[in-house]
């Protein structure tokens, strides 16, 4: 599992790597962060960046927090299933 790992770290080093050389990740944190479009001289307003941030969070927040519930049923569904599954009796041919 640890060369796993250290396949997933090399991939992101040489991504953040890529990025930091290129000016991709100041592209976009300029756009993040004072609404700059990368390549052009338009520049979104204040409310507009504040309105898509505040969106964006939202979303991954609410992705989250789904994905957590939706996982704390399906293992109690699945808890459930299985400690039923065990009290029933043995069948005979139950196994082929």
């Amino acid at each position: 599992m640890s060369k796993r790992y250290l396949g997933i770290a090399a991939v992101a080093a040489v991504l953040a790597l890529v990025l930091v050389k290129t000016g991709a990740l100041d592209a976009v944190a300029l756009f993040l962060l004072v609404g700059a479009i990368p390549g052009t001289d338009i520049s979104l307003p204040a409310p507009l960046m504040f309105a898509a941030l505040t969106l964006a969070i939202w979303f991954i927040v609410f992705r989250f927090a789904t994905t957590s519930a939706l996982r704390r049923r399906t293992s109690t569904v699945a808890t459930r299933y299985l400690t039923h599954k065990k009290q029933l009796p043995k069948r005979r041919y139950e196994r082929i």
